[in-house]
């Protein structure tokens, strides 16, 4: 495993870094933009004016719920991808 800086930051670092560090000069990397924690916060940017004038434990409820939401979300989703897949491989 080597360690490598995401697409989205990359232009932030100097050139040497660039070329050591680029995930898209990493073999096995594939087209993977690196940067996954920036779009589950974007996700979560929503609530924000929700949850602005909670108090602390209020606040950690409510994203709790809103976490928990999101990945059962996921599995949902997730399944329905895998079916869907798995019954066009099958009709290959």
């Amino acid at each position: 495993m080597r360690v490598g800086v995401g697409a989205f930051h990359m232009p932030n670092h100097n050139l040497v870094c660039q070329m050591l560090f680029n995930i898209r000069f990493i073999p096995g990397a594939a087209r993977s933009y690196g940067d996954q924690a920036e779009g589950i916060w974007a996700l979560e940017n929503r609530i924000g004016p929700s949850i602005a004038e909670m108090g602390s434990g209020s606040r950690e409820d409510a994203m709790e719920l809103h976490f928990d939401n999101q990945n059962s979300q996921r599995r949902v989703d997730i399944g329905t991808y895998i079916s869907h897949f798995g019954l066009r491989l099958a009709h290959q």
